[in-house]
């Protein structure tokens, strides 16, 4: 019901709305509704209670103005269980009217067909966002599966194809799935979302990623500056835009879009991690580490978060902290490609060659097994001062066309090689000036 309204009303273009994630995290408690407010930097707070008996369901809903304490909207829904996402539908379009006519320039907006009546298809999406949220290998398999059974329950489902795009588009990064095995069902899926209704600014975005992934940045750029025109509160698509225009070299703007991302989703571990990684390639790494410690804070086991914190460590000479952080990220992370890059970079910046070529030994393994990109070998090589082999590692990613391969200009592990001809000399070659 909940995630049902924050995708209805998140079409209003100048109204913000807090994502499910962060909203989430208060519902167990009897939190006072001003404080959450303030926290969150809203006015408006929508409360809930449900009753179940049998199959009888009491539901009671307000639409409470935060600052001026006063109650804009309220009812009571008393439905059988067989009517429980019709009545959902009701509850939020009841919102959304009443909403509509206080935010300016919205009298005109109607929903979109993001929406499913199929309450399997619906039930399928919101797991499949659980665990793609939670961007680990496992996560992101599990979310896969349930977005195709949404879309198998409901084929016209829009917002599980996006669902299904973007856990494709992510594979590459996570999982070393190769880009030419991922990258045509991501797009494939990101289309008939827009086949179902081309005014969604996810599908829009879910687009950008996928052509920046594709090395096309031209029409990245333009499938990131709709889907921010349809939707400017979308956290996601600043987020993505963020990435985009830091690796096209403009990087103030790039931070500027990923604290817009985090204004909106401040609860959001993946958005805290990107404005931390952009602090540190700037070299503000009191800012970085203070951002990773908030991303720790909202998920104390988020793998990306300690590789970072991790980083950061071993610029400061910390270099039993720094290998604790990457060990860390190795652990929750099931030991996954990215993460034993950061781990086996630390062990040979360290000079502990043994350790570092163990590590290797294990990418070089996952890597034949298409459970590693190359740029992670070429990771720890650096670390190992070996530049060389790093630039024949990266070359391999490039000849298979690894769209992950753009995150040699974005993750900070790749520092030592970036003043080296050759990889400006890739990056021409990928389509970046840099």
């Amino acid at each position: 019901m909940t995630e049902s309204i924050i995708n209805e009303l998140a079409q209003l273009p100048s109204l913000r709305v807090c994502p499910r994630d962060t909203v989430f995290r208060y519902r167990n408690d009897n939190h006072d509704t001003s404080r959450v407010a303030h926290d969150l930097n809203v006015r408006a707070i929508v409360t809930g209670r449900l009753m179940r008996r049998g199959d009888d369901l009491s539901v009671s809903v307000e639409l409470l103005d935060a600052k001026d304490k006063k109650q804009l909207w309220g009812k009571r829904y008393d439905r059988k269980i067989s009517d429980a996402l019709a009545m959902q539908h009701e509850i939020s379009r009841k919102i959304f009217e009443v909403l509509r006519a206080k935010v300016p320039g919205a009298s005109g907006r109607r929903l979109s067909k993001r929406g499913t009546d199929n309450p399997d298809a619906y039930q399928a999406y919101l797991k499949g966002r659980y665990y793609w949220n939670r961007r680990t290998v496992a996560n992101i398999g599990k979310a896969l599966a349930q977005f195709q059974k949404a879309v198998d329950a409901d084929p016209v489902y829009a917002l599980a194809y996006i669902g299904l795009a973007d856990s494709y588009a992510v594979l590459p990064q996570y999982a070393g799935v190769t880009s030419a095995e991922t990258r045509p069902k991501a797009r494939a899926a990101a289309e008939r979302a827009l086949e179902i209704d081309d005014s969604l600014a996810e599908a829009h975005a879910s687009m950008g990623y996928i052509d920046m992934m594709s090395w096309r940045f031209k029409e990245a750029e333009s499938d990131f500056g709709r889907a921010i025109a349809l939707d400017p509160n979308y956290s996601t698509g600043h987020q993505w835009y963020g990435i985009f225009l830091h690796v096209i070299g403009r990087r103030d703007e790039a931070l500027a879009e990923s604290r817009r991302a985090q204004q909106l989703d401040p609860l959001s571990p993946i958005i805290t991690v990107q404005v931390c990684n952009l602090h540190m390639l700037n070299g503000r790494l009191p800012e970085g580490i203070d951002e990773c410690r908030k991303a720790l804070e909202l998920d104390e086991g988020f793998p990306r978060a300690h590789d970072l914190l991790g980083w950061a460590y071993l610029k400061q000479g910390k270099s039993a902290a720094a290998i604790s952080e990457f060990s860390k990220a190795a652990a929750a992370s099931g030991r996954a490609s990215q993460e034993l890059s950061y781990l086996g970079y630390g062990y040979g910046v360290l000079k502990r060659r043994e350790e570092a070529m163990a590590v290797l030994k294990q990418l070089e393994r996952m890597h034949a097994e298409r459970r590693s990109p190359a740029m992670y070998l070429a990771a720890v090589y650096a670390g190992l001062g070996d530049k060389d082999q790093a630039f024949a590692w990266l070359e391999k990613d490039f000849q298979a066309q690894n769209g992950a391969l753009i995150y040699m200009t974005y993750f900070p592990i790749y520092d030592t090689l970036r003043d080296d001809p050759r990889h400006r000399d890739l990056a021409r070659r990928i389509g970046l000036k840099l």
